[in-house]
């Protein structure tokens, strides 16, 4: 889904599960720097994305440049 969409219809995405595909850009302390192709003009041209991951820490084997999917619920307010 693309972000816009969602903050133009918020009341309609609510309690729903959303996913999208990441590329790493960068592992850092406490999460993960990441880039959308949500228009398939390549992985740095569309949104960035700044993902929280307490797992970074522990023994997380993810890399620079691995594709992976981000999952979460929008919550009801």
């Amino acid at each position: 889904m693309d972000y816009r969409e969602f903050f133009r219809y918020e009341e309609k995405y609510k309690g729903t599960n959303v996913f999208v595909y990441l590329e790493v850009a960068q592992v850092m302390e406490n999460g993960l720097r990441c880039y959308s192709d949500s228009n398939g003009d390549g992985w740095y041209t569309d949104e960035e994305y700044y993902i929280e991951d307490d797992r970074v820490n522990k023994d997380l084997r993810i890399l620079n440049d691995d594709i992976i999917v981000v999952w979460g619920n929008i919550p009801v307010q």
